[in-house]
Parts: structure tokens; sequence; C-alpha cells
């Protein structure tokens, strides 16, 4: 923190920024995304990852690994293992899948993707409150329907009686 003094003696400080902040080390970075840090050590070392001050902006690294991976799929290959599938290739498509792991991450923390766990939930409470309204139906208008004996009659009341069932869930689901 620096601090001037005006004409005036009044006292004025300024908070300067951290240039740090937000920075990780090669070895937290790592553990962040569940690789080795000799795997992020040979991505700084290729030039994959920039490094800031000596360290990794997660976020920036992130986009570096997808961009890198993208562009690694065209590389050579070279001899074929027992099953007919190179270690390179191997290598590629585990990059591939990483790649689209942290594509779902970042999805995730920006909102586009959902938690399957909360969606099933309330996917639930939505087919109870459905069958709740079914079961309304039935009881409102069984009386009504056992009186009539015109069939197209009975159609209307069933349909009308569905209809104002679907609006109200809607209106309240």
């Amino acid at each position: 923190m620096s601090t001037a003094t005006l004409p005036e003696q009044k006292t004025l400080s300024i908070v300067e920024k951290d240039p740090n902040e937000g920075l990780v080390s090669q070895y937290k970075y790592a553990d962040m995304i569940g690789k080795s840090r000799v795997y992020i050590n040979r991505l700084v070392h290729e030039g994959v990852i920039t490094l800031f001050n000596g360290k990794i902006k997660p976020d920036v690294a992130n986009q570096q690994i997808l961009e890198n991976t993208a562009s690694s799929k065209n590389t050579s290959k070279k001899g074929k293992g027992v099953s007919g599938i190179s270690l390179n290739d191997v290598r590629i498509e585990k990059e591939l899948l990483n790649k689209t792991l942290l594509e779902m991450d970042i999805q995730t923390k920006k909102g586009e993707l959902v938690n399957r766990a909360k969606t099933k939930t309330a996917l639930a409470n939505k087919v109870l409150a459905v069958v709740g309204n079914l079961q309304k139906v039935a009881h409102s208008i069984s009386t009504e329907v056992a009186r009539e004996s015109d069939p197209l009659k009975c159609h209307n009341i069933i349909w009308n009686e569905l209809k104002d069932c679907v609006e109200d869930f809607n209106i309240n689901g």
C-alpha cells in the first residue's frame, strides 16, 4: 500500500492489486485437474501452457490444453500394438476424453449443465403432481360420468376436466 499527501493535507491510500492473484503452482494445478506434475511440467516446456510469474492461471491453462488437444488429433501413427491400436492413438484418445471432461467442467461452472440427481428429483416431483391431479380428475367427474348415458357427453366431460388439469399444471408447475 502506498500513501500520498495532497496539498490540503488529506491522505490518499492506493491499494495495489496483487499480480499473483488467481495464480497457482504447477503442483497445485496438476492436483486440481487430476494429472501428474510431470505431465503439467511437460505441457509447460512444450509451450502448451503459459506461465505468469512462474505460475499457472487455471482458466487460461484449461483453454490452452483444450486448444492443443484439438490440434493434436492429426498426429502421425506409429507402430501398432497387439490389439492393432498404437500407443499414440490411445494417448490421443485419452487427451480427447480429457478435453471433453474439461469442457463439461467449464459448462457446469457456467451453469450450462445440470445436476443429474437434482433433475431426477425434480422430475419425480412433477410426476407425483400429475398423478395427484389425475386422481382429482377421476374423483371430480366419476358421478357426473356415471349419470350420463351418451358416450359423446362422457367424452366431453372427461376431456374438459383433463384440459383444466393440464392448464392447472402449466400454471402451478
